[in-house]
């Protein structure tokens, strides 16, 4: 069962993104781990504990496989770190989440943050994204002090996707 903290830096013309996935492993052992990037075609950089090699798999679908050097049980933890561009111009940015496959059905949070002069809204539907205070995350993840977020929802389903408005004030 996959828990995820998807945490999204918005900066100029970029999302920089890092997945903090936790893997609650049951009854047998696991080697091979498998992630759905969002948008297929951009690299993923994967760490962890006892990784062997990462490979992309598929490149039309995204699909990445992670290899470790010997099983593991009840858990396990990895990051993943990616950059997917957007228009800036556009006004808006769209954040869709890791997709971990081959599991049962992955839980967590979306938390977005942002320097500078932007105000960020979300529009659209929030299917599948509930509200949440960031201070409720729990520390586990090991992704530090999310007090400065300036968006943060709990997922409720895999297959969300947050449609942010952004726009960017001058001095």
């Amino acid at each position: 069962r996959p828990e995820l903290l998807q945490l999204v830096d918005l900066t100029e013309g970029m999302l920089q993104c890092r997945a903090y996935i936790h893997y609650k492993i049951e009854n047998a052992g696991i080697k091979t781990f498998r992630v759905q990037s969002p948008v297929p075609g951009i690299s993923l950089s994967v760490t962890g504990r006892n990784i062997a090699r990462v490979s992309e798999t598929d490149k039309e679908k995204g699909i990445w496989q992670v290899d470790l050097h010997n099983k593991v049980e009840d858990a396990y933890s990895m990051a993943v770190s990616y950059q997917v561009p957007y228009d800036p111009a556009a006004g808006g940015a769209v954040i869709v989440p890791i997709q971990t496959l081959d599991v049962e059905e992955q839980r967590g949070y979306i938390v977005v943050t942002c320097a500078g002069r932007v105000q960020v809204e979300a529009r659209g539907d929030l299917n599948g994204l509930k509200v949440e205070d960031p201070r409720n995350i729990p520390a586990t993840y090991g992704a530090g002090d999310l007090s400065s977020a300036i968006q943060c929802y709990r997922m409720v389903r895999p297959d969300c996707r947050l449609d942010l408005s952004v726009k960017r004030h001058d001095e």
